[in-house]
C-alpha cells in the first residue's frame, strides 16, 4: 500500500509565527514578569518554539504544545505556590511534559552521578559535585553543594529562582527557551560586559533573569530581617 506523507500546510507558518507570541504573553503575565525586555524574549521564545514545531513536526504538534503552554501558564505558577507535595508533583510532571528531552538529560546526570532525585518546588531537584551554581534543566533543576545550606537543603530563595525557570521554559517549549536563552539573553549579556547567565552588580545581564533575581531578593529579605531580630 501506498503510504501518503502529511506536509504542513504553509499557511499554519505564520499562523504559528502569530499565536506563539500571544502564548509566550500570557505566560509573562501569569508568571509576573517584571521587565519590558524579559517579556520581549518571552515573546521571541514562544514564537521560536512554535515556528520550529509547526516547521519540523506538523500543525498538530503546534496544537498540542499550545495546549501544554497554556496549561503551564495557568496552572503551575498556583501549583508551584500552594507547597503541597501533590502540588509539586503535579507541577513537575506538566513541566516535564513540555519539557521531555532537557527534562531528561537532568535524570541522566543525577543518575550518572548517583544523586537523590527530590521534587520541590513544582520541579525535580539533585545534587551536582561541588561549586556554587544551579541550572534548570527543563523540569530538572541540578544544584551543587556550594548553595546549600548547613543541614544540606536548598534555600528557598534558590528554591523559588530556579522554579521560575522552570515555569519559563514550560511556558515557551524547551527548543524555543533555550535557544532565546543563548542566543539573545546571552547575546545581550555580553554586549553590556555581564555574565551571560546572571545579573551583574549594577543588574544588567541576562534578561531572562531579571525576575528571577528579583524573587529571590525577596524571598532572602525577610530571611536577612528574622536574623537580625534574632542577634539583637
Amino acid at each position: 500500500m501506498e503510504r501518503r506523507i502529511e506536509h504542513t500546510p504553509l499557511v499554519m507558518i505564520p499562523f504559528a509565527v502569530l499565536l506563539g507570541p500571544a502564548m509566550g504573553a500570557f505566560g509573562a503575565s501569569r508568571n509576573g514578569v517584571r521587565f519590558r525586555d524579559e517579556r520581549v524574549l518571552w515573546i521571541l521564545g514562544a514564537a521560536a518554539t512554535a515556528t520550529l514545531v509547526t516547521w519540523l513536526a506538523s500543525s498538530r504538534a503546534l496544537t498540542l504544545w499550545a495546549l501544554g503552554s497554556l496549561a503551564s501558564a495557568s496552572l503551575t505558577p498556583l501549583l508551584d505556590a500552594r507547597g503541597t507535595r501533590a502540588a509539586w508533583r503535579a507541577s513537575a510532571l506538566l513541566k516535564t511534559v513540555q519539557c521531555p528531552l532537557s527534562t531528561l538529560s537532568g535524570f541522566l546526570v543525577a543518575l550518572f552521578r548517583r544523586s537523590a532525585v527530590r521534587n520541590l518546588g513544582g520541579a525535580w531537584f539533585a545534587e551536582a559535585g561541588e561549586g556554587r551554581w544551579a541550572v534548570a534543566l527543563g523540569a530538572f533543576v541540578l544544584a551543587q553543594r556550594g548553595i546549600l545550606d548547613g543541614a544540606g537543603r536548598l534555600p528557598e530563595p534558590i528554591l523559588r529562582h530556579e522554579s521560575y525557570h522552570t515555569r519559563n521554559a514550560a511556558c515557551l517549549g524547551e527548543s524555543g527557551f533555550y535557544l532565546a536563552y543563548l542566543t539573545l539573553g546571552a547575546g545581550r549579556a555580553v554586549l553590556c560586559c555581564a555574565p551571560w547567565n546572571g545579573l551583574g552588580r549594577d543588574g544588567r545581564g541576562n534578561p531572562f533573569e531579571r525576575t528571577a533575581y528579583a524573587i529571590e531578593r525577596e524571598a532572602r529579605e525577610p530571611l536577612v530581617a528574622a536574623r537580625g531580630e534574632g542577634s539583637a
